[in-house]
């Protein structure tokens, strides 16, 4: 344990149950984004059900570092220094993604009843830029010269690919690992609901992303009260449809995949064969069967509260993200409560029970219901046992130590001050993260508001 900078703080550094060594070098500090009039993400966007995050484990390509677009130094408002231009990692060591996201959040299905370990570097180090050069827009391009709407879900393939799910900006975009380069695979930017062949089709709020064995991509559309499918059999031509729900139809109802009905449907993964949804607006997790395409209820009543117990009388209030563990266990952020709840598994009742937050907002690092968030969304797990939380409106990164007696929750990165700094991980700031995955040799964080994806080392 050590203790970084002035900050009241102590960073646990991750450790490894399969060892990846992790090089890293110093980390210059980027430029400040560039809003356009678009829409971005209000910090305290916190509303309960209004759809508005997401992640599942396999090894991550080594990333060819690409050279950053040059930064027109510049002072931020709150008083950021001037900076020097960008650097990227010297190493994108492979490290597989845990269930983002998310955000998210999403990556590669989960083996049941146990998923792959997944490595987490020795150590945090800093944070850098590993995808968007800060200005809200749409350019596909190499990394450092492309620009997003919203990036608010994460998921990822393998070795091959990071998907970013561009939240206002209704597109699915991707990240080539081994190039860097980023480009679009499905939605045309125009809100709406159309399925179709990639950019043909037509998204409106997706909340998050997460794939299956085959590598096809799911979307929790939530603005149209659907989850949808990218078949990607065809890389050249995905072909998107409505996997189930009833587009602009919200509401509950179980039963055959094209007549259930969602809510605000949030942060998704797939354990073996069922696509498991945080079901925001609903109160609940849902469970789609992928072969039978039948929807149930796998936990919470639908009654807003903090109820722990056996999973079908347990409620949640707003739960907005999704992951598991290596024993299969559930962990979901509930982002109206501000705790991270646990669905045991093995148990025969999927117990439910609450590990860390107190029920209201704030930011308290301490023991389990002792320690405080403000909206917590995206999480995902290493394998070291250890939970990440994306602490949206603090701005900041937690960590979990789920071994420790009193599941000790710390600050793994940021400083808690919205704003955009790239360095070590007691200095960086992020505005608004939610989706979360291990990928790329590090934590990918979907950095909403500074439009960046950040990758913490």
């Amino acid at each position: 344990m050590r203790r970084v900078g002035p900050l009241p703080l102590i960073l646990i550094v991750a450790g490894c149950m399969t060892s990846t060594p992790v090089r890293t070098k110093a980390i210059a500090v980027g430029a400040a984004p560039t809003k356009s009039s678009g829409p971005t993400l209000s910090s305290v966007d916190n509303k309960s059900p209004s759809p508005t995050p997401a992640n599942a484990a396999s090894p991550s390509a080594t990333a060819a570092p690409q050279p950053s677009a040059t930064a027109k130094p510049t002072t931020k408002p709150s008083g950021t220094p001037t900076v020097a231009p960008t650097a990227q990692p010297t190493s994108n060591t492979p490290a597989p993604s845990s269930s983002v996201g998310g955000v998210v959040y999403n990556s590669d299905p989960l083996p049941s009843p146990t998923p792959t370990p997944v490595p987490v570097p020795p150590s945090a180090v800093g944070v850098s830029t590993y995808a968007g050069r800060g200005n809200q827009g749409f350019i596909d391009a190499l990394a450092a010269d492309s620009e997003f709407t919203q990036p608010y879900a994460l998921a990822v393939q393998g070795s091959a690919a990071m998907f970013v799910g561009d939240r206002s900006g209704n597109r699915v975009r991707r990240i080539d690992l081994a190039t860097r380069q980023v480009s679009t695979v499905a939605g045309s930017g125009v809100a709406g609901y159309h399925d179709g062949i990639g950019q043909q089709a037509q998204f409106k709020t997706m909340n998050a992303l997460t794939l299956d064995a085959a590598g096809n991509v799911y979307v929790a559309d939530a603005g149209n009260s659907v989850i949808r499918k990218i078949d990607m059999s065809d890389p050249g031509n995905p072909s998107v449809s409505t996997l189930a729900g009833i587009a602009g139809t919200p509401g509950k109802r179980d039963g055959a995949a094209g007549q259930a009905l969602f809510s605000g449907p949030w942060c998704m993964t797939v354990v073996g064969r069922t696509l498991y949804v945080a079901d925001a607006g609903n109160r609940c997790v849902r469970a789609i069967d992928l072969d039978s395409l039948n929807v149930s209820t796998f936990a919470g009543t639908g009654t807003a509260g903090t109820a722990d117990g056996p999973a079908a009388n347990a409620t949640f209030t707003s739960p907005q993200g999704l992951a598991v563990d290596a024993a299969s266990n559930f962990y979901i952020s509930d982002a109206g409560t501000h705790v991270i709840r646990r669905i045991d598994w093995a148990d025969g009742n999927h117990a439910v029970t609450t590990v860390a937050g107190r029920g209201s907002a704030g930011n308290v690092n301490a023991d389990g219901t002792n320690a405080a968030f403000n909206t917590p969304r995206g999480v995902a797990v290493g394998s070291d046992g250890n939970l990440y939380v994306a602490d949206t409106n603090n701005h900041v990164i937690r960590k979990i130590d789920l071994a420790s007696a009193g599941r000790t929750v710390t600050t793994y990165a940021g400083t808690g001050t919205a704003g955009f700094f790239d360095g070590d991980v007691a200095s960086a700031k992020f505005d608004t993260p939610v989706g979360l995955l291990w990928a790329a040799g590090g934590l990918c964080v979907a950095d909403t508001n500074n439009f960046r994806v950040r990758l913490i080392q």
